[in-house]
């Protein structure tokens, strides 16, 4: 079961013209997973993203529903698009749509204890964007062990900039910042080498927003 989620009326009350009386439940054919973001289109149309759990790996997931809750089969593999960041256990956790349609998902990809930012690009028909990083996704450490993502943006030059946490060591971690260029390459216009961190020094900071 994945991606729970509901549509309110104005009243706060489910939306019975949404889902399944205001509910949609999505499911990807794997184990647990989480739904993260969710963005509306000009359209109506609805991307949701997040983690699904597909042949025993964690991977991008994201879904296109119709402004009834139901999935746009136009999209992707019958409304459902997953990935693996160069083939690595991935995990979405925020979601960005640019003005020519297209979709940029961010998060982490890698195993437990040496994970860094991830990114990929999709076509507005949920394909990969062949234009952005390698073959359309982008693994970029920006510190030495575990980094995350939790927040994309796209700015109106078309680069993106990516907030999250990243690790170095107990007493070297905290905020990090990443801006890419349109074509998924880290801008070195931007802070050292296209990375900008901050450490408190002490304890573990960790993102939660951007």
């Amino acid at each position: 079961l994945i991606f729970a989620g509901f549509g309110g009326c104005a009243t706060g009350v489910l939306d019975p013209e949404f889902g399944d009386g205001g509910i949609v439940q999505i499911y990807f054919g794997g184990g647990d997973s989480v739904a993260r973001a969710v963005v509306a289109q000009a359209d109506g149309k609805v991307l949701v993203a997040g983690t699904a759990m597909v042949a025993y790996q964690r991977r991008f997931a994201l879904a296109r529903l119709h402004p009834d809750g139901s999935l746009d089969t136009a999209f992707g593999s019958g409304g459902l698009v997953t990935t693996a960041v160069e083939g690595l256990p991935s995990s979405a956790k925020a979601l960005a749509l640019l003005g020519n349609g297209k979709i940029v998902l961010a998060g982490h990809a890698g195993e437990e204890s040496q994970h860094h930012f991830a990114l990929a690009r999709y076509n507005s028909d949920g394909t990969l964007d062949s234009s952005f990083g390698s073959g359309g996704t982008v693994l970029a450490p920006v510190g030495t062990a575990s980094d995350s993502a939790v927040g994309v943006a796209v700015l109106w030059t078309g680069r993106i900039v990516v907030g999250g946490s990243f690790y170095d060591s107990p007493t070297v971690n905290g905020f990090a910042l990443a801006r890419f260029t349109p074509g998924g390459l880290l801008d070195s216009t931007f802070g050292s080498g296209g990375v900008a961190k901050y450490s408190l020094g002490r304890g573990t900071v960790t993102a939660t927003a951007m």
